[in-house]
């Protein structure tokens, strides 16, 4: 990272003063990008946990049903199913898409 790119996330991104990133030594320059990197991880991780929440609120608590069943797969990489199991597939995906607002 160049002096200018350094400035730039110090002070445009993390928020420093310049005077404030001035006076860093560059140890304390690096703490400060990785703790900041960290943080924005964590909040990364927690968006993850949110929107998996959300999903599990849609489902109003429901387990979650993998579209792809690891089971019926097949080395050739198409699903083998009978006719019932299709249909309950089927019905379950359109009572979702019905549940959001589909048609």
């Amino acid at each position: 990272m160049t002096y200018g790119e350094q400035f730039g996330f110090a002070v445009g991104v993390i928020g420093l003063s310049p005077i404030s990133f001035y006076l860093l030594t560059p140890v304390e320059f690096i703490q400060i990008s990785e703790q900041y990197s960290r943080a924005e991880q964590m909040k990364m991780d927690m968006f993850g946990v949110a929107v998996y929440h959300g999903a599990g609120l849609m489902l109003n608590g429901k387990p979650y049903k993998p579209l792809f069943d690891e089971k019926k797969t097949n080395s050739q990489g198409y699903q083998k199913v009978d006719p019932e199991t299709r249909d309950a597939d089927l019905k379950y995906l359109r009572e979702k898409f019905n549940l959001q607002g589909g048609e």
